[in-house]
């Protein structure tokens, strides 16, 4: 048997004492100086047994007499002991290493080698080494990462804290740009309205000269027909104003409702035939199917309704050809009152239906009589309905056209 000297350091011997706790091919165990038994594995027991607090008494040679100690951390015995147990004499090859303030024996027992134990020891000695050195660099890596991390994460929130400092600006810009675009509407509303009523009542007399001397006012003809464009162009300038201080009271955060039960059947019956005199200037039937009894009663402000109602059906005409029909439909969702406005027109396009109930969206379908358009009315409906907690929306009617919806609730 061969025994290898090795230079062993604390961080090996602890090492070992675990590798070796439970081998029962060697013995393996530490004493102080003076011989008493600090650590002891499964093959010191079955050799030596439990409880022998001095080793001194097994030793047939005086190894410790013989022993070099110095301050040194070394090998300082290599060689053959005899260990003595119930008159049985034990020989081991063994190598004794001195650490700080205890002895380390390692002995060969069964035949085995320490020399494989030793190079399996410095190999699982060199694989956690290099395990250390790899957790070593994917810590560098790791701490390097957060670092990183923690940059963009300041940046990030550097950015969005301007990006909200900006919103806030553009914020209080658009405000301010509805207010006065509110004010400005407002100013224009009453000289606007006068040149409308003006027009309106050149155009009554002038009617009324032609009709009872027409010989005589015939030059009344050209100006007749300047103040009706006049009429006609003031009146689209009040719908356009008044449009406009509704977006200015919705996007001030200002729009309020008055809110009264309503027998919502009569009232929409209402509400349309003011609106079949334009219908029939296009020669448009106008079809309904109220599926509601005329005692069915809903929470609702009535006037902002009734402008929601007038914008989808006032759109339908719009777009609807001459001698077309439009179908109006009311039914009874459970919870929500549905309100369907269908035409027969060209529909949508696919591409520009996204656009729908947003501020000045239009789309390229043209009007079929000429008639004008601000591209506000589906938003203000949209925000009206909002208002009420209920629901706008587009359908594609399958036959052709479109079907806009919108839906209120019973109880609101």
């Amino acid at each position: 048997m061969r025994l290898i000297s090795m230079e062993l350091g604390q961080e090996k011997i602890s090492i070992l004492k675990t590798f070796l706790l439970d081998s029962q091919n060697f013995i393996c165990f530490s004493t102080d100086f003076e011989g008493n038994v600090l650590f002891f594995n499964v093959g010191y027991k079955l050799i030596l047994g439990y409880g022998e607090n001095n080793i001194k008494q097994y030793f047939i040679n005086p190894v410790f007499e013989s022993l070099v100690i110095d301050s040194r951390d070394r090998c300082v015995f290599n060689g053959v002991i005899t260990l003595s147990k119930n008159l049985l004499n034990f020989s081991y090859l063994a190598q004794i290493y001195k650490l700080s303030d205890e002895l380390f024996f390692l002995c060969e027992y069964d035949g085995l080698e320490l020399e494989v134990l030793f190079k399996e020891m410095s190999s699982n000695t060199q694989m956690i080494n290099n395990l250390n050195r790899e957790l070593i660099k994917k810590e560098i890596v790791l701490k390097n990462n957060i670092l990183h991390m923690q940059e963009l994460q300041d940046k990030l929130i550097e950015r969005t804290q301007e990006l909200e400092a900006k919103n806030q600006e553009l914020e209080k810009i658009s405000n301010e740009k509805s207010k006065i675009l509110g004010i400005v509407a407002h100013d224009l509303r009453a000289p606007v309205g006068g040149i409308f009523s003006l027009s309106e009542y050149i155009s009554t007399t002038a009617r009324k000269l032609i009709i009872q001397e027409p010989v005589k006012y015939a030059d009344l003809d050209i100006s007749l027909e300047f103040s009706e464009l006049i009429q006609e162009s003031s009146k689209y300038l009040l719908g356009l104003i008044k449009d406009i201080l509704d977006v200015s009271t919705i996007e001030t955060g200002r729009l309020t409702l008055n809110v009264e039960s309503v027998n919502y059947r009569p009232f929409f019956n209402k509400v349309v035939a003011i609106n079949k005199e334009l219908a029939k200037n296009k020669n448009i039937a106008v079809l309904m199917r109220l599926e509601i009894d005329d005692n069915l009663a809903i929470s609702i402000d009535k006037i902002k309704i009734s402008q929601v109602i007038n914008n989808f059906l006032q759109n339908a005409i719009k777009f609807s050809a001459q001698g077309g029909k439009i179908f109006l439909e009311i039914e009874d969702d459970g919870d929500y009152i549905t309100t369907k406005v269908i035409d027969e027109g060209d529909g949508i396009p696919i591409s520009q239906r996204d656009r729908l109930f947003k501020m000045f969206s239009k789309t390229s379908t043209t009007p079929t009589g000429g008639e004008k358009g601000n591209g506000l009315g589906l938003y203000i409906s949209k925000n009206i309905i909002d208002a009420h907690n209920g629901f706008v929306g587009f359908e594609e009617n399958v036959k052709k056209g479109s079907i806009f919806y919108f839906k209120l609730r019973k109880s609101f």
